[in-house]
């Protein structure tokens, strides 16, 4: 999909922020990554974009082939392929 002609710069930006932090030790990434995300949280062009970021991505996704490379057989359905796995564990 070619994602060009949309502008998801504050998403950009934010994968950014989390690149440059992601060489701190763990403990220190996960407390700055928490900190970023509660401040991003409360941003509602952040929120809209991050939005139909994901709705572009469903939008163009195929399922069935991911389905099927999983096991999942698209003649028996989703959900009763799903229960029958539940079933079996």
């Amino acid at each position: 999909m070619d994602f060009s002609k949309y502008d998801f710069s504050q998403l950009t930006n934010f994968i950014g922020q989390i690149r440059l932090i992601s060489n701190t030790d763990e403990n220190e990434f996960n407390q700055l990554l928490k900190e970023l995300i509660s401040k991003k949280s409360v941003d509602e062009n952040f929120k809209k974009e991050l939005s139909d970021f994901f709705l572009l991505v469903f939008e163009s996704a195929f399922f069935v082939s991911a389905f099927a490379d999983n096991g999942i057989n698209t003649n028996l359905g989703f959900f009763p392929e799903l229960a029958k796995r539940i079933k079996h564990k």
